[in-house]
């Protein structure tokens, strides 16, 4: 077995693995390369999403574009080419949110509650029943 069983670029699998060792969430590889939307795997998937883009290529402009980070995570969707550059871009700016609350899998993390159930949409009130 390949130790980059997921063939990405080396500077991205390295990236991708600060953030599961930097997480409180004991996060794995194949959790964030899954299409699972739990609360921890889907905030640690956006944290490496803004890790990503937040990385300098060699002339100093980004290393990634969103499009690039959502075609390494093909994983996690059906779809061809892989996550949509939008849906990484949300990614980000929510990650960056959470940062500057108090980080990845900080104390705003543990006051929406560390249900491993709750996926990230249920945190953020997506999916409520509507009052009829």
């Amino acid at each position: 077995m390949s130790s980059n069983p997921y063939d990405l670029p080396a500077r991205a699998y390295a990236t991708i693995l600060e953030v599961l060792i930097d997480s409180d969430q004991e996060v794995s590889l194949s959790e964030v390369m899954s299409p699972s939307r739990e609360f921890r795997i889907a905030h640690a998937r956006q944290e490496c999403f803004r890790r990503l883009y937040e990385l300098k290529g060699t002339g100093g402009g980004r290393a990634f574009s969103t499009s690039r980070i959502g075609a390494m995570f093909k994983s996690v969707t059906e779809r061809d080419g892989g996550l949509d550059h939008t849906t990484v871009i949300w990614g980000i700016r929510k990650a960056k949110e959470r940062f500057a609350a108090g980080g990845f899998g900080g104390a705003k993390a543990q006051s929406l509650g560390d249900d491993p159930a709750t996926t990230a949409g249920e945190a953020a009130g997506v999916g409520k029943a509507r009052a009829a």
